[in-house]
């Protein structure tokens, strides 16, 4: 059986094998590169550095403390959570800006920058900040507990007023009296009833939306009586319009019939 690794894999494995290194160190060396990138984010350069961000020359003498921060910080952290000592020499770590103008500010800033890298990472694996994050991730963990049980009971109270909402309805629809008849309905059946009783003693086509209706007149009924039956009956919305039209023609059929 040929198999085929990659160059990375291959040299991985020569640099691992050559060196002694185990699988186990190189797992615990990338825990502890993401750990102290974590630990820069949380962490500022501020207390150390702060006042050479505002002298000038600037940002030359604000860099100068900045970066030896970031680089001193970063080797503190990955040594103290590999197990390893750390070698603090801020001389020879600043003896290159010591050289830069304007002296001695830029070799000042690199020694308050290097020796606050060191302190800022070394505080942060004393046992009290390692409580201190012990106590804030059972503090987030208890947060996230509650927010969750509220948002379940939240729906479990939602999901039993679902329940009742129906029954609820039933009882009150029950309760409600009868709905009072509305125009045309009992009232309207017994008005053409009493109507179809009467005698009707002429008849008028009226075109209404494009349907012939008959305006009925009945025995004894005045033209205007008529009309204004009619018009609110069918043509409510045409207003007085509906009686000036109909009127005229409602009179001439009733006198014809005399």
């Amino acid at each position: 059986m040929v198999r085929i690794f990659s160059t990375a894999a291959v040299v991985l494995a020569f640099s691992s094998s050559a060196f002694g290194v185990t699988e186990e160190e190189i797992q615990v060396a990338a825990a502890c590169r993401r750990t102290c990138e974590t630990f820069r984010e949380e962490s500022s350069s501020h207390p150390a550095c702060g006042k050479w961000l505002r002298t000038l020359p600037r940002p030359k003498v604000g860099r100068s403390c900045t970066e030896a921060f970031d680089t001193m910080f970063k080797t503190t952290c990955l040594n103290m959570c590999n197990g390893q000592e750390v070698t603090v020499d801020v001389h020879g770590a600043c003896d290159h800006q010591r050289k830069e103008m304007p002296k001695p500010v830029v070799g000042r800033a690199c020694n308050e920058g290097y020796e606050g890298g060191y302190e800022t990472a070394k505080a942060l694996f004393s046992d009290e900040a390692a409580d201190e994050r012990e106590a804030a991730k059972r503090e987030k963990e208890a947060a996230e507990r509650a927010e969750m049980e509220a948002a379940h009971a939240a729906a479990e109270a939602e999901a039993a007023v679902e329940e009742k909402n129906p029954a609820a309805e039933e009882q009150v629809e029950q309760q409600q009296p009868p709905p009072a008849e509305e125009e045309g309905g009992l009232r309207g059946a017994v008005e053409e009833v009493v109507e179809e009783v009467r005698k009707v003693v002429a008849t008028l086509p009226v075109t209404v939306d494009e349907s012939d209706i008959n305006l009925v007149i009945y025995e004894g009924q005045q033209a205007a009586e008529a009309v204004d039956a009619f018009c609110k009956k069918h043509m409510a919305s045409a207003g007085t319009a509906c009686m000036d039209q109909l009127l005229p023609h409602v009179e001439k059929k009733i006198s014809d019939k005399l």
